[in-house]
C-alpha cells in the first residue's frame, strides 16, 4: 500500500507481498527464539543454521520477484483494457453453476480428498474448461457490476463447499484488481478495520467449517466443536493455523534440512524437473509413459508419509534453489522468462488490471512453488486474451 494525498491506494500485489512476508517473518522469529511452527500436519523445530539459511533464501526470492515486478511496472501504463460483455458474464454463471452441481452430485473435487474411482463423467470437460480459472480471468473484465457480484457469490460458495477457504483471499484480490486503484479515506478505513475485526473473531468457526466439509460432516458440528475446545483456545489454534497457511518457511526449511537427500532424488529422476512442470509438459510426459510426479508430491510422500494423490504441498521457488546447486542459475533464468514474457503480452493487450492479476498469481502460485498451477493460469489468461482479440475484436 502506498499513500497518495490523504488516502491509501491498495495495491493487490503489494498486499499479497505484505501478507506473505509477515507470515514468514513471524515463523522465522518464532523458530529463532526456540519455538515450534506448523508444517502441514507436523509441528517442527529446526536448527539455527537451517532457520538462517531458509530465511536468507526466502528473502532472496522476495527480492527477485519484487525486482521483476518493479521492472515490469515500467511498462504497465497502458490505456487499453480487456472487457467482457453480459454474455460472457452469463456464460461464467452457467459454467460455475454446472461445476457446482457436478461437485455436489458426484462428491468430487473436495480439497485434500481423493475422488472416487467412478468419479464424474464430466471430469474431462471440467479439466479442459476449468471454471475456477475462467472466473479468475473473466471476473476482472466483466462490464456488469451485477454479474460481477453474482459470479463472486457463486465462486465463494463453490470454494467453501469444497473446503477451500483460500477462496476468500482470491475474491479479495480479484476485487482489488478489478477496482484498482482502490483509494480508502479515514472513515472507510475504520469500517474496513471493523469488518476485518469481525472476520478475525470468526476464525475458529471458518477453520472448523473447513475440516467439517472436507470430512463430510454436518454443519452443526462446527459450533459444537468450537465450544467444546473453548473459544479462546480454539481462536489461538485457528490463528496459528491461519499463519501456517500463509507461510512456507517450514516447508522450505524441510528441504534445507534434507537438501542432500532431495538433490540425490532429483538427480535420480525421482520427481520431474521444474521445467517439466506444466500442462503441455505433462502431456508430452504422459504420451511417453513417464509418470508426472512433482516435487510437491515427493515432499508429501517423504516428509509427511502420505500417498494421498489429492494432497500437495508448497516447496516454494526457494526450496528448489536450496538443492539445485549450480543449476540454480538456469532455474532463476527460467523463472524470469515465465514471468516477464506473459507480463509484457498481458499489459500490452489487456491493461493494468490484468497485469496486477498476473503478478498476484506470481505470488499466490509461483512463489509457493506451484509452477504447474501458475503456468496453467497464465496459459488460460494469454489464450483468452488472444481469442478475445482475434475472434471478438475490441467489442466486449
Amino acid at each position: 500500500m502506498k499513500k497518495v494525498s490523504n488516502r491509501l491506494v491498495i495495491n493487490p500485489v503489494l498486499t499479497l507481498v505484505t501478507i506473505y512476508f509477515l507470515a514468514n517473518l513471524y515463523s522465522f522469529i518464532l523458530l529463532i527464539s526456540g519455538g515450534e511452527i506448523f508444517v502441514d500436519a507436523l509441528i517442527r523445530t529446526f536448527d539455527e543454521s537451517i532457520v538462517y539459511a531458509t530465511g536468507a533464501m526466502l528473502a532472496a526470492c522476495f527480492l527477485l520477484l519484487l525486482f521483476l515486478y518493479g521492472v515490469s511496472c515500467k511498462f504497465s501504463e497502458c490505456e487499453g483494457s480487456l472487457l467482457f460483455s453480459d454474455n460472457w458474464g452469463w456464460f461464467l454463471v452457467i459454467i460455475q453453476c454446472a461445476y457446482l452441481i457436478n461437485n455436489f452430485y458426484y462428491g468430487v473435487n473436495l480439497a485434500g480428498v481423493e475422488d472416487a474411482e467412478s468419479g464424474s463423467p464430466f471430469k474431462f470437460f471440467f479439466s479442459v474448461f476449468q471454471p475456477d480459472l475462467i472466473y479468475l480471468i473473466l471476473a476482472i473484465g466483466i462490464t456488469s457490476n451485477r454479474l460481477f457480484w453474482l459470479n463472486l457469490i457463486i465462486f465463494s460458495f463453490s470454494m467453501v463447499s469444497r473446503g477451500w477457504m483460500g477462496g476468500f483471499l482470491i475474491v479479495f484480490i480479484i476485487y482489488l484488481c478489478r477496482s484498482y486503484p482502490v483509494k480508502i479515506g479515514f472513515k472507510p478505513f475504520l469500517w474496513l478495520s471493523a469488518i476485518l475485526l469481525v472476520c478475525v473473531s470468526l476464525f475458529p468457526f471458518f477453520v472448523e467449517l473447513k475440516w467439517v466439509l472436507r470430512s463430510g460432516g454436518y454443519l452443526g458440528e462446527v459450533w459444537g466443536s468450537v465450544i467444546d475446545q473453548g473459544y479462546l483456545s480454539s481462536f489461538g489454534n485457528s490463528f496459528a493455523y491461519l499463519l501456517s497457511r500463509f507461510q512456507m518457511f517450514g516447508h522450505v526449511a524441510l528441504i534445507a534440512e534434507n537438501s542432500n537427500e532431495v538433490a540425490n532424488s532429483y538427480e535420480n529422476n525421482e520427481f520431474i524437473p521444474y521445467w517439466a512442470d506444466g500442462v503441455f509438459q505433462w502431456f508430452i510426459l504422459k504420451i511417453n509413459d513417464i509418470e508426472v510426479f512433482q516435487l510437491n508430491r515427493y515432499m508429501v510422500n517423504v516428509f509427511f508419509d502420505s500417498d494421498n494423490t489429492a494432497y500437495s504441498t508448497n516447496p516454494g521457488i526457494a526450496g528448489w534453489m536450496l538443492f539445485l546447486k549450480s543449476g540454480t542459475v538456469f532455474f532463476i533464468a527460467y523463472i524470469c522468462i515465465i514471468i516477464l514474457l506473459p507480463a509484457f503480452y498481458v499489459v500490452r493487450y489487456a491493461g493494468k488490471k490484468y497485469f496486477l492479476l498476473l503478478f498476484s498469481l506470481v505470488f499466490i502460485y509461483l512463489f509457493h512453488g506451484w509452477i504447474a498451477a501458475y503456468l496453467n493460469a497464465v496459459t488460460y489468461l494469454v489464450f483468452l486474451i488472444f481469442i478475445k482479440r482475434k475472434v471478438f475484436g475490441k467489442n466486449p
